[in-house]
């Protein structure tokens, strides 16, 4: 790519064909949240009709309605779930050799490369961002937590070098860019290796749960299914500390330097979450069943 009065060429540093970057494939806690939710639903719908059999020898109509509207209400979750689902693969940042977009179910944006004047990073908690990079035709927010963020910010970078508008970005805030990205690319590879041992580990929460406050804890049947319901979110919490102290480490050990996978001991980490977090709602379970009992 060759530059004349401040203007891009195409050559090879840039992709000729466009290239997509689409949001991240799973959105853990969300997702993980509204599962848990639905199974929750679905399940224990069906328990005061069980139960009213063992106890009066037939289904009660008051049950049997709350179970039907449980069941409406968990396939509308369910539904509502996928069409978010859905509408979040139509999101995608396009890089080409000339400009940069933005496409939603809104339309598309674009902002020519040769015209961007100002390149920026909002910071968020938890090692989050936004590169917010701003032309003549506009401005576009670039989250850093889209799939293989790290390949456009390099481009970027590499397209922003070349035009003079934006050769006056900081060295630093190109670093910090990149090492979002690749911390959030390492992010994306954990909720990938995870999410289903996660769903998995909840969904055998609920039914644990159950067990140990029924035939230890002789709970009755309210208490005990806000304490089975309050269990099915202890996994998503445990990866949920697990992945800020991953985040925030990496970020203090490496000193603005791009991480490397394995710099810190993932598995350790999560046992260590794991076990503070079952210890704390067994205990919690404790003190909840000498409340109500």
């Amino acid at each position: 790519m060759n530059v004349s009065s401040g203007r891009l060429r195409n050559d090879d540093v840039l992709p000729s064909r466009p290239r997509s970057y689409p949001l991240p494939r799973r959105f853990v806690y969300l997702e993980l949240i509204v599962i848990s939710l639905i199974s929750a639903l679905v399940i224990f719908a069906w328990v005061p009709a069980i139960l009213s059999i063992f106890r009066y020898g037939t289904v009660l109509a008051s049950a049997l309605r709350a179970a039907i509207f449980l069941n409406i209400t968990a396939v509308s979750l369910l539904l509502f779930h996928l069409f978010v689902k859905n509408e979040q693969r139509r999101v995608q940042f396009i890089l080409t050799d000339e400009f940069l977009a933005y496409k939603s179910a809104l339309g598309v944006k674009k902002i020519r490369l040769d015209d961007i004047h100002s390149v920026s990073l909002i910071r968020f908690p938890v090692s989050c961002g936004v590169m917010e990079v701003k032309s003549g035709q506009g401005t576009i927010n670039v989250p850093l937590i889209l799939q293989n963020i790290s390949d456009l910010t390099e481009l970027m970078e590499e397209a922003c070098g070349r035009v003079a508008g934006v050769r006056s970005v900081p060295q630093a805030t190109w670093r910090r860019i990149h090492l979002l990205s690749a911390i959030a690319d390492d992010a994306a590879r954990r909720a990938s290796a995870v999410f289903r041992p996660l769903l998995i580990t909840s969904l055998a929460m609920l039914p644990a749960a159950v067990f140990i406050g029924a035939v230890y804890w002789d709970m009755s049947i309210i208490p005990l299914m806000l304490w089975s319901m309050a269990g099915l979110i202890v996994p998503l919490c445990v990866y949920a500390t697990a992945d800020i102290i991953i985040r925030v480490r990496g970020t203090q050990e490496l000193d603005g330097q791009v991480p490397r996978h394995g710099s810190i001991d993932e598995k350790k980490v999560y046992a260590w979450s794991g076990f503070a977090f079952f210890l704390l709602y067994l205990i919690a379970g404790i003190v909840y069943k000498a409340l109500v009992l």
